[in-house]
């Protein structure tokens, strides 16, 4: 009866390692398996990393655009598709995230992949962009924005003063280029040794057009019928056309 229990057991023992080898065995495959396809797993970016950089861009660049990849090289690309979601977040004075947008993408595994994504009509400020690869694994890329805006204002202002005989209107531009046209009120005549009033009629017309590049600032002279008269900037129109 021992003997016939010895048997057994030893039957029994042969194949629990017999099983223990296979499982090991598969599990060191499975293990093999999935950091190979791991290590062939490509998603990557133009512009973000995953260790965070950050950019200023041009002046008047109301835009964010970026690109995702499936490969690394021109050798080596991601074969099984990438489902990923591009969050596009504005960061606050204080530091805090606020959600302005978010994409939801695939970068098809039929070949290399390029993915263009764009956030445009953006205010001023600072902005975070994560693509976030979330199948089959999990990957973040990011980067910090900052966008300026032009500031396409005409700024203008008025020097006169009592029993002064002239006074002048002063026009700035930051960013605006192009054509200004200024009406100015009676009682006034502009100085025509100024190569923008040297045809004007004031007979016919009381405002010119002159023309105005970024980063600008001209004084014009005029001639006052009354010098106890003091003008304000209330009785000029000054604005791009």
């Amino acid at each position: 009866m021992k003997k016939k229990f010895l048997i057994v057991y030893l039957i029994l023992l042969t194949i629990i390692i017999t099983m223990t080898v296979v499982l090991g065995k598969y599990l060191q495959e499975l293990k093999n398996n999935t950091l190979y396809e791991a290590e062939n797993f490509y998603f990557r970016s133009d512009l973000l990393s995953e260790d965070i950089k950050s950019y200023t861009l041009q002046r008047g660049v109301n835009k964010i655009v970026i690109h995702l990849y499936n490969s690394e090289d021109r050798l080596r690309y991601t074969k099984v598709d990438i489902n990923y979601v591009v969050k596009l977040e504005k960061i606050n004075d204080d530091g805090n995230l606020v959600k302005v947008r978010e994409e939801n993408g695939v970068l098809s595994n039929s070949g290399f992949t390029d993915n263009e994504v764009v956030f445009d009509n953006l205010e001023n400020g600072k902005y975070k962009v994560s693509a976030i690869a979330i199948n089959p694994y999990t990957k973040i890329l990011e980067g910090n924005f900052v966008i300026t805006n032009n500031d396409n204002r005409i700024d203008y202002s008025v020097g006169d003063n009592v029993d002064s005989t002239v006074m002048f209107l002063t026009i700035k531009t930051v960013d605006y280029t192009g054509n200004i046209k200024i009406k100015f009120p009676d009682g006034l005549y502009p100085d025509n040794n100024e190569e923008a009033f040297k045809n004007v009629n004031i007979d016919n017309s009381k405002e010119v057009i002159v023309n105005f590049k970024n980063n600008s600032s001209y004084s014009y002279r005029f001639y006052k019928e009354n010098p106890k008269k003091v003008f304000n900037k209330n009785e000029f129109q000054v604005g791009g056309v």
